[in-house]
C-alpha cells in the first residue's frame, strides 16, 4: 500500500510540474494528458483495453487521419470531426491519433468540457507558443461551450500564418450535432467505424480484459 500511495504522489507531482508550464489549465499538453489517464481508471489506455482498430484504409483508422491531418510542412490549417453514437471509440481513436502524430514530431493538446472552458484565444495562444507543427485534440465538440466555432478558422489560420507552423484540428461529436455554417468547410466529417464484424472485435477484446475471471471459467457465453 505504501508502495502505491508513493506512486500515485510522484504521478500527482509530475502533473503539477507540467501543468505550470501550460498556456491554460483546459488546453492539456500531450504527455500531461497521459498521466491524467494514468491517475484514473480508463478504458483509453492500452494497458486497459488494447486499441483494436478498423480496416487500414478505412478513414478514421490513425494512421488515415495522421496521413490526412499531419502531411503539411507549411502553414495552413485542417480539420476533421469524428462523428458516431457513444461507446464507439471516437475518444480512444483521437488519443491514438494524438499518439502517433506526437511521435511525428508534432505538439498536440487535449481540450474537453469543464471549468474555465476553453476558448478561441487559449488555442490561438498554444499554437503561439508553440515551436512546431501543431494538433489540437477537441473531443466532445459541442460541449465546449467556450469555442466561437463561426471565428475559430480565421484566427488559428492567422496565428499559424504568423508563427509559420501547420495546425490541424480533430474533434468528435455525436450524429445529429450542427456545425455552424461559417465552420463546416473548415471540419471535414468522418464516420467512425461501425462495421459489424470490427464492433465485434472490439466488443470481444473488451470482454477478455474486463471480464478475465469469467473467461477463465468457462462462463464466457454468460458475461
Amino acid at each position: 500500500q505504501l508502495h502505491i500511495l508513493n506512486v500515485g504522489l510522484d504521478l500527482h507531482e509530475r502533473i503539477e510540474d507540467l501543468q505550470k508550464r501550460e498556456v491554460s489549465p483546459s488546453v492539456v499538453p500531450n504527455e500531461t494528458f497521459a498521466l491524467m489517464l494514468q491517475g484514473r481508471r480508463t478504458g483509453l489506455l492500452e494497458s486497459s483495453i488494447p486499441f483494436i482498430p478498423p480496416d487500414t484504409d478505412h478513414p478514421s483508422h490513425p494512421d488515415q487521419l495522421v496521413k490526412v491531418l499531419c502531411s503539411s510542412a507549411s502553414p495552413c490549417l485542417v480539420g476533421r470531426i469524428l462523428l458516431g453514437s457513444g461507446g464507439t471509440g471516437k475518444s480512444r481513436t483521437c488519443l491514438e491519433t494524438a499518439n502517433r502524430a506526437s511521435s511525428e514530431g508534432w505538439r498536440v493538446f487535449h481540450c474537453h468540457p469543464g471549468e474555465p472552458p476553453v476558448t478561441n484565444e487559449d488555442l490561438a495562444e498554444a499554437v503561439s507558443r508553440s515551436p512546431s507543427a501543431v494538433l489540437i485534440v477537441l473531443d466532445y465538440l459541442s460541449e465546449l461551450s467556450g469555442l466561437d466555432l463561426a471565428s475559430l478558422e480565421f484566427q488559428l489560420l492567422r496565428r499559424a500564418v504568423d508563427t509559420g507552423v501547420p495546425v490541424a484540428l480533430l474533434a468528435t461529436a455525436r450524429p445529429g450535432f450542427t456545425i455552424p455554417a461559417a465552420a463546416i468547410p473548415l471540419f471535414g466529417s468522418v464516420e467512425i467505424c461501425s462495421d459489424k464484424a470490427h464492433l465485434g472485435s472490439v466488443s470481444e477484446a473488451i470482454v477478455k480484459t474486463t471480464a478475465a475471471v469469467a473467461i477463465s471459467r468457462d462462463r464466457k457465453s454468460n458475461v
